[in-house]
């Protein structure tokens, strides 16, 4: 079964036209674009993100705040930034970093693994509360 991806590209509208036209090969995807951090509340609206991908196309502290913002919105998020300058991030707002011009097959592998392990950790973050109300559930019934 594939699941749909929902990706968030942030940076120029060339580098969010080239992910896009990449991952019309995928069957199941909503690609939801932006050109600066203004534009990600946007993106709420959308619900959950399984992977946000940053282009070096923008300045180093725009994508610093977008990364931010991505973390405190969607936790669970993947990111990927996309860019050959290791420095331009701190290791800690991104997952993975892969250079601009890197093949789409590679691209894709990464994008999936960042979206599974999203998923995966969305599933661990519901676990609490589901474990919670089940105690809850068997307190009421003991009682």
């Amino acid at each position: 079964m594939i699941t749909t991806l929902n990706i968030l590209s942030i940076g120029s509208l060339e580098a969010n036209d080239l992910i896009r036209d990449i991952l019309l090969s995928r069957t199941k995807c909503r690609l939801f674009g932006a050109t600066s951090v203004w534009d990600l509340s946007a993106a709420l609206t959308h619900g959950d993100i399984d992977v946000a991908i940053l282009h070096d196309t923008l300045p180093a502290a725009e994508l610093r705040s977008s990364a931010h913002y991505i973390r405190h919105h969607w936790s669970s998020s993947g990111i990927l930034l996309m860019s050959a300058h290791t420095e331009l991030l701190e290791d800690a707002l991104y997952e993975e970093r892969l250079e601009p011009g890197t093949p789409e097959k590679a691209l894709l592998v990464v994008i999936e693994k960042l979206a599974a392990c999203a998923r995966m950790r969305r599933r661990l973050e519901a676990r609490p509360g589901q474990m919670e109300s089940r105690l809850k559930n068997r307190l009421k019934d003991a009682r």
